[in-house]
């Protein structure tokens, strides 16, 4: 999944089923290659100070609509949490920062990340900006590679910029897949079969409608 994917989710505690609130952000650990938390966001919720969150160990399900978690004090203030805070402070880096490797290529922005549910990060969706982006797509570095992050930018080693893809592994048979499909379906021999099968169609209905007509002298009647 996509961080884009939980961002509006509510958070359930299956307990006591009470409504939590929403996620507001998700938290990653990007060093250690994990999602660490979801940021809640409430009324009136403004800096860290009252940030309240749940710890992605408090997850017991993430569903199409909703993340329901153990109970309501899975929900705890971000003050509460001194391991957290680090990663709070540089939330706004992961996504959203610009990504170099050690020896100073610019890959892009961190756009997204894709995670497992249990949290472990999979890839890191880079955009190269807009036009790039229209004319070519995002691209996907692989999460195997050792990260360290700044105060500004993020940095990787230099052997990721050699491996990014257009797709992660995972998608591209997907990908292919709906590719063929597609040619298939639009292919000049299916397209001509497909109307042959119409016309088809048409002349026997066509055919049964004269023989109704000769036999009662009169069209046939609409029943509907």
């Amino acid at each position: 999944m996509k961080t884009a994917t939980l961002l509006g989710y509510r958070v359930i505690a299956q307990s006591e089923g009470v409504d939590l609130g929403k996620v507001r952000q998700v938290i990653f650990d990007a060093v250690n290659g994990h999602a660490a938390a979801l940021l809640l966001g409430e009324k009136d919720l403004f800096g860290l100070v009252d940030a309240q969150v749940v710890a992605w160990e408090e997850i017991q399900q993430i569903g199409e609509n909703a993340v329901i978690v153990k109970n309501t004090d899975s929900r705890q203030k971000a003050g509460d949490r001194p391991d957290l805070i680090p990663l709070l402070e540089q939330r706004h880096l992961i996504p959203s920062a610009k990504i170099y490797t050690e020896d100073g290529t610019e890959l892009g922005t961190i756009k997204d990340l894709l995670f497992e549910a249990d949290g472990v990060i999979t890839h890191y969706e880079i955009s190269g900006g807009l036009i790039e982006d229209t004319l070519h797509g995002t691209r996907f570095m692989a999460a195997q590679f050792q990260m360290r992050i700044g105060e500004e930018v993020v940095f990787v080693e230099p052997q990721a910029a050699k491996e990014l893809k257009s797709s992660p592994p995972d998608y591209s048979a997907n990908i292919d897949a709906v590719k063929q499909q597609v040619s298939e379906t639009l292919s000049s021999e299916n397209i001509t079969r497909t109307t042959q099968q119409l016309q088809k169609s048409l002349d026997n209905a066509a055919g049964k409608f004269k023989e109704t007509w000769k036999s009662e002298g009169k069209p046939p009647e609409n029943n509907g």
